[in-house]
């Protein structure tokens, strides 16, 4: 099971499940908060999103489950 790393614009980057169940939405909107500008992105996978040197980093999760079995494998590796 592999991720891709999909470059929407100079800003904003998604880090998606490949082959996954579901389809996933890579393009993301911005919005303005009083706090500033912020990327939302309305997946229905829900990502989390990071911060790295100015770029918006989309996070999505798998609809397979495949998060949990990557962390069991890591768990049996050691």
């Amino acid at each position: 099971m592999s991720w891709g790393v999909f470059i929407e614009s100079a800003q904003v980057r998604h880090v998606i499940p490949l082959d996954d169940y579901g389809e996933h939405i890579d393009a993301s909107e911005e919005k303005e908060y009083p706090m500033g500008p912020h990327f939302e992105c309305k997946c229905p996978c829900c990502p989390r999103w990071e911060y790295k040197d100015g770029i918006c980093i989309f996070i999505h999760s798998s609809f397979d489950g495949r998060e949990a079995l990557e962390w069991a494998n890591e768990i049996l590796s050691k």
